[in-house]
């Protein structure tokens, strides 16, 4: 039986967050790698470089729609307060 500790292979139900986990820990190396090809003139790394920064315009809150007024409140408008009793 394999003994668990650093460099143990995860369980199959594990492996998305063991592979976040390295990744998040080798990102300043990945950034870094990314930046040196970019400026040596790679388009791709260039282009992979503004995605991970969330600089191609495709990452943020989507813009909200105004919708208008609703029929409910439309209607509300037209028979107007009941006249009080």
């Amino acid at each position: 039986m394999p003994e668990k500790g650093a460099g143990a292979a995860p369980q199959p139900k594990d492996c998305r967050k063991y592979v976040r986990r390295r990744v998040a820990e080798q990102m300043p190396t990945i950034t870094t790698s990314f930046l040196e090809k970019a400026i040596e003139g790679s388009v791709a790394h260039t282009k992979l470089l503004l995605e991970l920064g969330g600089l191609d315009g495709k990452v943020g809150p989507k813009p909200r729609r105004h919708r208008g007024q609703t029929v409910a409140g439309r209607l509300l408008e037209l028979i107007g307060p009941e006249p009080e009793q």
